[in-house]
Parts: structure tokens; sequence; C-alpha cells
């Protein structure tokens, strides 16, 4: 079997330098098709969320914060917004890198559809911030409701 020849640019950078804009400084993540996250130890992982906004998927080790921001992408179904590997080895990683290479060069639509639907993803507070307006009014009403008898007898 003769090996089939990819071509890549590789970065590697032990941490990734943000601005308080949230903005990578340094590394160019909007030019990659895949970010390669196999971190030993994630307690809090947003490599991969800035990966999302310039459409690199990431490959990334079922770890800490990456467990909850990288969900293992299913052909089948097409959920899934990475390539997940859950033992901690080169070998491990090489299959979830060849899992991507794989759909990105077997079946483009389904890669491209993956890339937009990342790319489309709201980490933002926004969405948050109005359910927590919503609940804060939803108690002040009820607190009024549920005060208004008692001022009423004084």
């Amino acid at each position: 079997m003769k090996p089939r020849k990819i071509k890549a640019a590789v970065l590697v950078s032990e941490k990734f330098t943000v601005s308080d804009k949230g903005v990578l400084i340094g590394n160019k993540v909007y030019t990659a098709d895949l970010i390669l996250i196999p971190s030993k130890f994630a307690p809090c992982e947003i490599v991969p969320l800035y990966g999302y906004s310039y459409g690199a998927i990431p490959v990334a080790h079922k770890v800490g914060g990456l467990s909850d921001n990288v969900k293992d992408f299913d052909p089948a179904t097409g959920e899934g917004t990475g390539f997940v590997f859950e033992e901690y080895s080169s070998e491990a990683l090489e299959e979830a890198i060849q899992r991507a290479l794989d759909l990105r060069r077997d079946y483009r639509g389904v890669w491209d559809t993956l890339v937009v639907r990342n790319m489309e993803l709201d980490f933002s507070w926004q969405k948050p911030a109005q359910e927590y307006l919503a609940l804060f009014k939803q108690l002040r009403q009820e607190k009024q409701r549920v005060s208004s008898p008692t001022q009423a007898r004084n």
C-alpha cells in the first residue's frame, strides 16, 4: 500500500497568547483547517472557541474544559464540533487526526457544513445575559406579588 500524501503547515506552540479583546496574537489559527489541542491538562480551555471562530476544526484530548467545548463529530448524525481522542497517546492523537483528514478529503460537503456550523456558534454573553435579565424580572414580579398583600394590611 502506497502512503498517502498530504500538504500541511504545522505550528507548534506551548501556549497561545490571547489579548484582552480575545484575539490570538502570533498564532495564526485563521489559516488552519485543523487546530490540534493534545493537552494533558485543561481546566478551562478556550482555544477551540477561537478555532471555531476562524473555521479551524479542533482535534482535542478529552480532558477538563476540552470535554465541555469539543464534542466528537459523528458522520452518521452530523453532530459534534471536532475530533476527540480519549487515551492520552500519540496513536490516539494520530487516529483522531486521520478521521478528520479522511472526512475533509472524502466528504468535503460534510466537512464544509461542519466548518460553517462551528463558525456560527455563539459563545457570547448576549443570550445568557438576556436569560438572567428575564429571570431577575420574573423574581422581582413574584416578590412584589407576594409582598403586596402584606403591605396592604399595614
